[in-house]
């Protein structure tokens, strides 16, 4: 049998879903503005390993579509280092002095049984090794491994 290996993890965020709630208003409903980093860990939960992407800010938004913005695909070279095969995603509110975290994910890219993407929405967690019983939302996002890339 010959094990060929995948030397590049694509990641592509799609979507948040009623994520938490940042920015308190007086009037009106209170919102985020989120957005994504994205990276590889060479385990679960683990701290990131890799060159780290930055999808684009949503302003004012629980629901964001990631997808609207361009921007939110993210390509990883994994040949040199093969044991990155965890995707970590961190969501973060933005503003100008500090940026809250929303809640994070991680997918196991081992899990992976073809090159095509792998839609999952998974729940979103508070910080690694952190447990807490807060509801933070959704995320939606395709993985996939590839031998070669394509033109994309």
């Amino acid at each position: 049998i010959i094990k060929i290996t995948m030397p590049f993890i694509v990641v592509e965020v799609l979507r948040g879903q009623d994520l938490m709630a940042k920015d308190r208003r007086l009037l009106g409903h209170s919102t985020s503005d989120p957005y994504c980093i994205v990276g590889l860990t060479n385990e679960w939960r683990g701290e990131y390993k890799s060159q780290v992407a930055k999808t684009p800010t949503v302003v004012r938004c629980l629901n964001p579509d990631f997808g609207k913005r361009g921007k939110n695909k993210f390509v990883f070279d994994i040949s040199e280092r093969p044991a990155l095969t965890h995707v970590r995603i961190e969501v973060y509110d933005f503003d100008s002095l500090k940026h809250d975290p929303l809640g994070c994910c991680f997918f196991d890219t081992t899990t992976l049984e073809s090159a095509d993407p792998q839609t999952v929405l998974v729940e979103l967690e508070s910080r690694p090794n952190k447990f807490d019983r807060v509801t933070r939302g959704m995320l939606e996002f395709s993985v996939c491994k590839k031998e070669h890339l394509d033109d994309e």
